[in-house]
């Protein structure tokens, strides 16, 4: 069956990644391709951000991917095949550190 379909999913909680891998592989009998693309940024210096906001945009934009790869890449015993997207790209744009760092990370 070729389709399309989304599904809203917190990538900083493992167990809301694992549904929604679930659903899509009961909805489509496997997972062909993961395109992550989850990220934020919070707007602002580095040096001036909370450890809070510092910490959500880890669990979102790095702990995001490391969660959902290992559901759906075959090496690590999915189906599909994993993309790793990221809008920011792979140099640090002034006021998104904590972005810019969890994508060099991801990469």
């Amino acid at each position: 069956m070729i389709g399309r379909w989304a599904s809203a999913t917190d990538v900083s909680s493992f167990a809301d990644c694992e549904r929604a891998v679930a659903s899509a592989v009961d909805r489509f009998g496997r997972v062909d391709i993961l395109v992550n693309c989850a990220g934020i940024w919070i707007e602002g210096p580095t040096d001036s951000m909370t450890e809070a906001d510092w910490d959500r945009v880890m669990d979102v934009n790095l702990k995001g991917t490391f969660a959902m790869c290992p559901l759906c890449d075959p090496g690590a015993g999915g189906d599909g095949r994993v993309h790793r997207q990221c809008l920011i790209g792979r140099r640090a744009w002034g006021g998104k550190g904590a972005a810019s760092t969890a994508r060099a990370r991801a990469a």
